[in-house]
């Protein structure tokens, strides 16, 4: 009875101690920079670097469905750019986007859902 009681505490401070996963992949993208998690790639390694992320979260438990990418694009980002995104995005089954768009002039943030 001795030897139980604090292997169940150090399994329930394990199991609190894991932080949640989010279902929220943050994407970035100006004319002269992209962000995937706010880290700096360049746009050839967008569906690599993707992939990899959505995997580890599938890992960890996100069911694909509730998987999210927040995309903010600068409003001089050529088209051509964003749709390179977004074809990788959905080569890779993920649907959900929700789009918003930054002034560079202004510095505004335009949510576009």
């Amino acid at each position: 009875m001795k030897i139980i009681a604090p292997v169940i505490m150090a399994l329930l401070i394990a199991g609190c101690s894991t932080e949640p996963v989010s279902n929220i992949i943050n994407v970035e993208i100006a004319p002269d920079q992209l962000k995937l998690e706010k880290r700096p790639i360049k746009i050839s390694k967008f569906e690599s670097e993707l992939k990899y992320i959505v995997t580890a979260r599938l890992k960890k438990g996100v069911r694909r469905n509730d998987l999210t990418v927040n995309l903010v694009v600068d409003n001089k980002t050529q088209r051509g750019d964003i749709i390179d995104l977004e074809t990788a995005m959905r080569k890779l089954n993920v649907r959900k986007i929700r789009y918003s768009s930054v002034d560079s002039d202004k510095q505004v943030l335009l949510n576009l859902e």
